[in-house]
């Protein structure tokens, strides 16, 4: 009833205002989407599709080790340009709903670990990054990016997870070690995770690129090291004592 009375022109005029002023916010929108969490609306659909189809609990293995040692080539993941480009898809399908922290056994009893935080982590330091990565005009890229430039980071992180604006390893600079080594690989987070992220994946190489690179690791761990390098079981038990908790059992052998 609003333009009831209205002549053609100015009905014309409306319907054509209408138009370009809904097409120009749709424009805007597609192109902020690749950097909000809204990016899942596009990347939500390929991140299903190239879900890890192994039985829940595999974790990776570490292909042709030997040959990695021989060329110099990185174990685990130390910096983003080690992530695999699931790994990154995984980044910017995130929602942060927040679903994967509400589940996680670690984020619930006060440890450092949250997997959203854990996420957001890394993705926004990618986004800082981005003059690192595509450099400077296309030939210098900057050592240390001045004050981050990117509207779309979120503000300051939560105790454990750093913004710093320069490539530097992400555990110990951006993530806090406490932070991988809080994770108890129940994939309680990828459970509830609406859009598939895989969290434990990243987690464990970075343990990995840890404690085979920088021999790193948490002290609690030392023992079950020894036991497995000198024992084969990570109780420290003599071979000879194997069998020892069968006694009072009637089992055969």
């Amino acid at each position: 009833m609003a333009f009831y009375g209205l002549g053609l022109d100015a009905i014309v005029f409306f319907e054509h205002l209408g138009f370009w002023y809904h097409a120009t916010w749709v424009l805007a929108f597609l192109n902020l989407l690749p950097y909000s969490k809204h990016f899942h609306i596009i990347t939500v659909l390929p991140n299903i599709f190239a879900g890890n189809t192994e039985p829940k609990g595999k974790l990776p293995d570490i292909a042709d080790l030997e040959g990695k040692i021989e060329n110099d080539e990185p174990i685990g993941v130390t910096r983003p340009e080690h992530l695999t480009w699931k790994h990154v898809l995984d980044l910017y399908t995130c929602t942060e709903c927040g679903r994967c922290s509400d589940n996680c056994p670690a984020y619930t009893t006060g440890k450092k670990l949250s997997p959203k935080h854990y996420t957001l982590a890394i993705r926004d330091h990618m986004y800082d990054l981005e003059p690192y990565y595509l450099g400077t005009g296309g030939i210098e890229r900057p050592d240390v990016i001045p004050d981050s430039q990117n509207l779309f980071v979120h503000g300051d992180p939560p105790e454990g997870y750093n913004r710093v604006l320069s490539p530097v390893d992400l555990i110990g600079d951006v993530i806090h070690p406490e932070v991988i080594w809080a994770c108890t690989t129940c994939r309680a987070c990828e459970e509830m995770c609406p859009v598939n992220i895989s969290y434990v994946d990243k987690i464990v190489e970075m343990r990995r690129a840890e404690m085979m690179i920088k021999n790193e690791f948490p002290h609690d761990l030392t023992k079950m090291f020894q036991g497995i390098e000198v024992n084969g079981n990570p109780w420290n038990l003599p071979a000879m004592d194997r069998g020892n908790w069968t006694s009072g059992l009637e089992a055969g052998g």
